[in-house]
């Protein structure tokens, strides 16, 4: 019995089948089946999802009753079973129809002994970890003409072979995240083993630099590239994949680089050295976007080497503080430094030197002095407000000053330049609302009805015609 149980057949009939379609004669014809549960569908014969994760499957049982009703089946998730070679033979066998198979954590031996048939259909292929040798790799790809996605990621690979010879040439994505690789040279070589490969997942890695290599001219097909949560700490490695002419999509969240940044920082400084980027984290860069980078690029690094000079070769113009601090910064142009990024002289041939800000501060401001007006109540007063607030907080801060409660209490934006914004959400942050010094925070009461205190009077006439018997 507990060989049966851990047979596929058994499984799919305990999940897919009611308990009388599993003893069901198949020569029987089926009808009256309305909707499309996956009970009814498999009992049609017509399923075409399997999912089975952790079900103790170790072999498929009767292989009739497999492709009788897994014929149909597309796409079948049996990860975290106890699944070897020759039940993924018989799988590739009888499922004619399969286009993603999903074989993560099952024990698959190293040697592939049996001989694989060939999976024509198969578009997407789940081998997280399985720690495959690259060799048994090769024997499987080589009966995936069709495949296009292949997740390899939480296995231990070895990259140290140096056979360079394709491994399959329809592979357009590949997933290695987690795989404990640190070198971006066995990375590079391995994308060489997948010719047509235009997306690549790294994620979780303990990469630290993307080094440049004249192997590196060869990812040109290379398009979609994610880096984030590994360990690169340096530009170098960002300048480097500028050099990838097709490399229009990153992902470099959580890295080392980026830590002390700003997010401000962090997207234009990153979107300014690469310059065939149209898709950063996950953002459309637009055409507006790069150039606002690209201008922020070239200030940024005015800026930067001008406190590099240190306090004994400011500017004259530089103005200090009480304490003697140099919060703010007037620009003068600079003559070219060697330390410059080779991006800087780049954009200055395609911006000019742009317009200097004849007061520059990085520091993200905190405060704002605004002025609140209540007509209702006649309340006007000039405050500071901590723009790291929320509206909420605000308002409630404000409730007891206006007279207003805080649950009928509206609050409006009027800016400088006349633009007037309501206040809608209390949990979003003042800093979205781009509040500057001067602006005006108008304050009023929410209209209310009063509601009738007596119930209305309905004064209803019943008339009864009585009918004789």
């Amino acid at each position: 019995m507990e060989e049966e149980m851990c047979s596929l057949v058994y499984k799919l009939e305990q999940k897919y089948l009611d308990d009388d379609d599993a003893y069901m004669d198949q020569d029987l014809v089926l009808t009256n089946f309305t909707g499309s549960s996956p009970c009814k569908m498999a009992s049609k014969r017509a399923l075409e999802l399997v999912v089975l994760n952790n079900a103790n499957i170790s072999h498929l049982g009767d292989v009739t009753q497999v492709s009788t009703l897994m014929q149909h089946v597309a796409e079948a998730d049996l990860a975290w079973n106890r699944i070897r070679w020759d039940c993924v033979v018989a799988l590739l066998k009888h499922l004619p129809r399969l286009r993603t198979l999903n074989l993560s954590y099952n024990p698959l031996d190293d040697e592939i002994v049996v001989d694989l048939p060939p999976a024509p259909l198969l578009h997407t292929l789940i081998l997280n970890g399985t720690n495959l040798s690259l060799d048994s790799l090769s024997v499987i790809l080589k009966n995936t003409p069709s495949l296009q996605e292949l997740h390899l990621s939480d296995n231990k690979l070895d990259l140290s072979s140096d056979d360079m010879s394709p491994m399959n040439e329809t592979v357009k994505t590949i997933h290695l995240n987690r795989c404990r690789i640190d070198d971006w040279g066995l990375i590079v070589r391995l994308m060489h083993r997948f010719p047509s490969r235009k997306t690549v997942f790294l994620c979780e890695n303990p990469i630290k630099k993307v080094a440049h290599q004249p192997s590196n001219d060869e990812l040109t097909t290379l398009e979609s590239l994610n880096l984030a949560k590994t360990e690169i700490s340096d530009w170098d490695s960002i300048d480097n994949l500028d050099r990838l002419p097709s490399l229009t999509d990153l992902r470099v969240l959580a890295i080392p680089l980026l830590e002390s940044l700003t997010e401000e920082e962090r997207t234009h400084l990153v979107i300014a050295r690469v310059r065939n980027l149209r898709v950063l984290n996950g953002s459309i860069i637009t055409p507006e976007q790069r150039e606002q980078s690209e201008r922020y690029f070239i200030r940024y690094y005015q800026v930067c080497l001008l406190f590099a000079l240190g306090s004994s070769r400011w500017p004259l113009s530089a103005s200090f503080d009480a304490a003697g601090k140099p919060p703010v910064v007037i620009l003068h142009p600079l003559q070219d430094r060697d330390d410059k990024p080779h991006h800087y002289k780049r954009l200055i041939e395609k911006h000019g030197h742009v317009e200097r800000l004849a007061k520059v501060d990085l520091t993200p401001k905190s405060t704002a002095h605004v002025q609140v007006l209540c007509e209702e109540t006649n309340y006007q007063a000039k405050l500071r407000i901590n723009l790291n607030k929320s509206v909420g907080q605000l308002m409630k801060s404000l409730e007891k000053q206006c007279g207003i409660p805080y649950s009928r209490l509206r609050m409006f934006l009027t800016t400088k330049d006349g633009w007037v914004e309501e206040f809608r959400y209390p949990g979003m942050s003042l800093h979205s609302y781009r509040i500057e010094d001067d602006d005006v925070l108008n304050l009023q009461e929410q209209l209310s009805f009063e509601q009738r205190t007596e119930p209305l009077k309905v004064q209803m006439t019943i008339r009864v015609h009585y009918s004789a018997i």
